[in-house]
């Protein structure tokens, strides 16, 4: 299935799903709310599986979803959980809790007997205030670069209490729970969410890239761009497999820059990226 890019406006919204199925690599320009940068994706050519993303933005323009996948199954389970992740954000296009998403397609995935496990990591992004929820379904974490440089800070989780499974790969347990966790984002800081076939990219040799990809990418240049880094981050893959990145693992990742925060309010931005359709309703019943 290629991908379908939906550009409502030039200033809000761009909608992708995508599920590998034999297409090419992808380097998709990324604008959301709050949000731009890049999308690079290359599926690996296997037959099992494969790699998944879906972005979108909510109806008032505010908030901004990104979700990444790596499921492991066969080709219908995988088309199946794509469907459901789909339908499942569009019915939480305006909730900002994304555990509820990985606990939906969670329990979806088990009950629907799915040979399938998938890891899975969602994100929601408030373009009003800068917040940032994420959860994970034992995904990489997403990392952050903040303007002022430093290093790439991993996203990570707090354990919550008791003895229930939390966070693990979906379509494994039905009773698993996911929660979520916060940051504040601030313009200029850069937010990068990956696949494990980025940082578990193996040399001719056998040794992972691992971490080693975050201390040679941390370096911000001045004027430089998400595209400069992404330009970076598959020149650094490319050294270190020593081949054609095609001939590993899935690789996608987004690496997006935060802009300055929306000043307006939910109803005037609803007001201002939907005109169009209003319109559109109005004169249709002419």
């Amino acid at each position: 299935m290629s991908a379908t890019i939906e550009q409502a406006t030039d200033r809000v919204e761009l909608v992708c799903w995508k599920i590998w199925g034999g297409n090419s690599r992808a380097s998709l320009p990324v604008r959301l709310p709050g949000l731009k940068g890049v999308l690079y994706a290359m599926p690996s050519g296997s037959e099992r599986g494969g790699d998944l993303y879906y972005l979108s933005a909510c109806g008032s323009g505010a908030v901004a979803r990104l979700c990444l996948a790596d499921a492991v199954g066969h080709g219908e389970g995988v088309a199946q959980f794509s469907a459901w992740l789909q339908r499942v954000f569009g019915a939480h296009i305006h909730r900002e809790n994304p555990a509820a998403v990985l606990d939906e397609v969670n329990k979806r995935a088990v009950t629907g007997h799915l040979d399938l496990i998938a890891t899975a990591l969602c994100l929601s992004y408030n373009s009003l205030n800068g917040g940032l929820r994420f959860a994970s379904a034992g995904h990489p974490h997403a990392r952050v670069l903040r303007q002022d440089g430093g290093a790439w800070e991993p996203l990570e989780l707090e354990r919550p209490g008791g003895e229930a499974l939390w966070n693990i790969p979906l379509g494994v347990e039905s009773a698993a729970r996911y929660v979520y966790n916060e940051r504040r984002l601030h313009p200029g800081d850069w937010l990068i969410a990956h696949t494990d076939g980025l940082t578990e990219s193996r040399s001719p040799s056998g040794e992972l890239l691992g971490n080693r990809l975050w201390e040679l990418c941390a370096t911000r240049n001045p004027g430089e761009t998400p595209d400069d880094c992404a330009a970076r981050i598959l020149d650094t893959l490319r050294v270190h497999l020593g081949r054609d990145i095609s001939a590993q693992d899935d690789v996608t990742f987004v690496l997006l820059e935060v802009l300055p925060w929306q000043r307006s309010g939910r109803y005037t931005l609803l007001v201002r990226n939907n005109w169009h359709r209003a319109l559109r309703w109005l004169r249709s019943g002419d």
